[in-house]
């Protein structure tokens, strides 16, 4: 789930919205954009790994929080990024959640090529 669409994004095809990318997503423009992912369970892990948008826009991905939550309205930040990253493996202690989020702490754009939870 994603906070808004800027287009319809096809990472299997190279495309988004007409133009070559390997980006997952695409949101609009706005005030913290996010992207969430349900892992339809409760599971342990401690590691999320983030591949940042590689042909363009790196700037625009930070600074990135890492959330989690059980009922995907109590969020709780397990990990922070205020640097520029081609790509990022945010480790943390364990946690067990249902779903993560990825959201930009500022008004932005967010797209990424790929997001992985890791135990």
């Amino acid at each position: 789930t994603v906070s808004s669409r800027w287009a319809e994004c096809h990472p299997e095809k190279f495309e988004c919205g007409g133009y070559p990318t390997r980006i997952l997503f695409h949101t609009n423009a706005e005030a913290s954009p996010w992207f969430q992912l349900d892992l339809e369970a409760s599971v342990a892990f401690s590691q999320v790994e983030i591949v940042n948008r590689q042909d363009m826009a790196l700037p625009l991905a930070v600074p990135l929080v890492v959330e989690v939550s059980d009922d995907a309205r109590s969020w709780r930040q397990v990990a922070r990024r205020g640097e520029v990253f081609e790509s990022w493996t945010a480790t943390f202690p364990q946690t067990t959640a249902r779903y993560v989020r990825l959201r930009v702490e500022r008004f932005s754009t967010l797209h990424l090529e790929s997001v992985r939870v890791h135990p």
